[in-house]
């Protein structure tokens, strides 16, 4: 009969194989009460994963985060010391294996963290009566919680590019058109950067020429304007002349005719 077949199978379910659960009497181990201490040991271990390459080394390459919540209600006074190591480094070695599991080309590292407290609420509805046309039986009860909230950032010391998949299979280099590194962009924008053109010297001889054609075309443009005054004083004086000729005559009245008397 094979032996170790149960434990094995557990341990692939926890989807985590490097680090293994404390066997250690938790009725024993004091429970944590204390919120500092909890940040504390959240500082401390993942002080502890974070890499020792020097920054100089990894600074331009790629990097992935990932955040992580942890309800206050369910940790302060329910785990010990060595569950709450334990539960830390479990969410950081299935983050990265969870981030090698898409990029496997990378060398995947916690170069960075960030922890805080932060607070919701959260409303519940309960039923304590039958809905009526005035009350609809039902009660909100909002409650604040507390999450301790964990950020880790993860870098590639390989210095790859991402992978790309299509279909839900990894696309070959020749597949894929060639990618602009920002070194490549800075320069097509340094060649491509319009570049500022000097002002054309100004001629004293032909700003002279423009004065000398401005002031002529501004002359005739005089002249024209008082031929233009003449004809229209003409015009006033001869429709003038026309509406006198056409008054019509005053009728002057009819004679009157004496009879003769007969005789």
């Amino acid at each position: 009969m094979a032996q170790g077949i149960i434990e094995k199978t557990r341990k692939k379910r926890r989807g985590n194989r490097h680090v293994e659960r404390p066997d250690v009497d938790r009725r024993q181990n004091p429970k944590i009460l204390d919120l500092q201490v909890l940040r504390d040991t959240v500082k401390n271990v993942c002080n502890h994963h974070t890499t020792e390459e020097p920054k100089s080394e990894w600074e331009h390459n790629r990097r992935w985060s990932y955040v992580s919540e942890f309800p206050l209600s369910g940790v302060l006074g329910y785990v010990d010391m060595p569950t709450w190591v334990f539960m830390l480094e479990s969410n950081i070695e299935w983050t990265r294996e969870m981030r090698e599991s898409v990029q496997p080309n990378g060398k995947w590292v916690l170069c960075g963290f960030e922890q805080s407290i932060e607070r919701r609420d959260t409303v519940t509805r309960r039923t304590v009566g039958r809905p009526s046309d005035t009350d609809s039986g039902v009660v909100e009860i909002a409650e604040e919680v507390q999450y301790l909230v964990i950020g880790l950032e993860f870098v590639d010391l390989n210095g790859n590019q991402d992978l790309r998949y299509d279909m839900g299979r990894v696309t070959r280099e020749a597949d894929r058109p060639n990618q602009l590194t920002p070194e490549m962009i800075a320069k097509l924008m340094a060649s491509n950067a319009p570049t500022a053109t000097p002002a054309p010297a100004v001629d004293d001889t032909l700003i002279k020429e423009q004065e000398e054609k401005i002031s002529t075309q501004q002359g005739q443009i005089d002249e024209l304007s008082a031929k233009l005054s003449q004809m229209t004083e003409l015009m006033a004086g001869l429709a003038e002349q026309m509406q006198s000729n056409n008054t019509a005559p005053e009728e002057q009245p009819a004679p009157t005719v004496k009879r003769r008397k007969r005789k």
